[in-house]
């Protein structure tokens, strides 16, 4: 049979007093001798008492919790924000509760209603794509977008994903390379947009229009080598620099490439986007637009407690910095080493 958990009441009988003096004592309130809060809590060690967190939470109608949704925990983007969410948390004393929606849809859905049930006290989303937006805006609890501006009026922290998409682009560009090529698809729907306009802008900058035809995507959320494009490299499309939406694409234009015998950066130039720690690995080198990974979670989780220890105000938007980071997979004369987005090579504001 299993043992029955040592409660308050216990307590109370064995040190002879009475249920609300152990209560106080126990939870640090005052109106109890001292004498009664040191037996008090001698004798929760003995008996190797815990406070019901559960009970407590419906006293408080709060749980100390936090739900976080992400759209892919294998993407090495997603542990550093989950970090920064969860060491926000606990310096307030809260835990998370860690889902991954894979980039469905359903699964993201399925996975806020599962938090919503659970009564957790907020929400952190990185969604997958807009439609989620209606049904979050009903959702009696605070919830904070990381990395895009929501249709709906909650608290968010975003880079400027067509700045940084101008950035990479017009780094291709001025590095020499002619047909520059994007590559999305493994991202956000809402990061994969933003991204892409702002190669597309780069082009307008230049006075060019842009080849649709090397307007590129991967056919799934894996971003695996056999999920990119079979013209890509092959000779079916023609470029010799692509701006890829994230890392995880970027290394497996990088790893194909290299298969291939393709010399990068002399006849391919690529950039990523994220800066995941693999991009500046020995060997790898990828030239990326770096963005605040565990700050972006960090801050997130700030503005969701800000918010549940408030009862109304308006939302707030928290804007960070993206970089980019030039290393030896695009490097080209005359370029800088970091460049803050938002600031061309010659370090003229556009």
């Amino acid at each position: 049979m299993a043992r029955r958990s040592v409660t308050i009441k216990d307590i109370a009988e064995r040190i002879g007093v009475s249920y609300s003096s152990v209560s106080r004592a126990l939870s640090g309130k005052p109106g109890v001798r001292d004498d009664v809060r040191e037996k008090a809590a001698a004798e929760a060690r003995r008996l190797g008492y815990f406070p019901n967190e559960l009970a407590r939470g419906l006293v408080m109608r709060r749980t100390h919790s936090i739900g976080l949704v992400i759209p892919d925990i294998t993407n090495p983007f997603s542990p550093e924000v989950a970090r920064g969410v969860a060491n926000r948390a606990s310096e307030a004393g809260y835990t998370i509760i860690l889902c991954d929606s894979n980039y469905s849809r359903l699964r993201e859905e399925q996975h806020c209603r599962m938090l919503l049930e659970k009564r957790v006290d907020g929400i952190v989303i990185a969604p997958v794509s807009r439609s989620i937006d209606a049904k979050l805006e009903k959702y009696p609890m605070p919830v904070v977008y990381i990395n895009r501006v929501p249709s709906i009026p909650r608290s968010h922290v975003v880079i400027d994903h067509v700045r940084g998409g101008l950035v990479a682009t017009r780094h291709l560009l001025d590095a020499g390379y002619g047909r520059v090529a994007y590559l999305g698809g493994n991202i956000t729907e809402y990061a994969d947009e933003e991204r892409l306009l702002g190669y597309r802008k780069a082009f307008e900058e230049y006075g060019r229009s842009v080849d649709e035809s090397l307007v590129l995507s991967v056919r799934d959320a894996s971003g695996s080598l056999a999920e990119i494009p079979p013209g890509v490299l092959s000779g079916d499309v023609r470029f010799d620099a692509v701006f890829c939406a994230n890392d995880v694409i970027a290394l497996n234009v990088l790893q194909l490439a290299r298969q291939m015998g393709v010399d990068v950066p002399r006849s391919l130039g690529i950039v990523g986007f994220d800066d995941i720690p693999f991009a500046a690995y020995p060997g790898v080198n990828l030239s990326t637009i770096s963005q605040p990974k565990y700050r972006t979670g960090y801050e997130a989780a700030d503005l969701c407690l800000a918010e549940i220890g408030r009862k109304s105000g308006a939302p707030r938007a928290v804007t960070l910095e993206c970089r980019l980071e030039v290393r030896e997979t695009s490097r080209g004369p005359g370029v800088p080493a970091v460049v803050p987005a938002g600031i061309d090579p010659a370090g003229v504001m556009p």
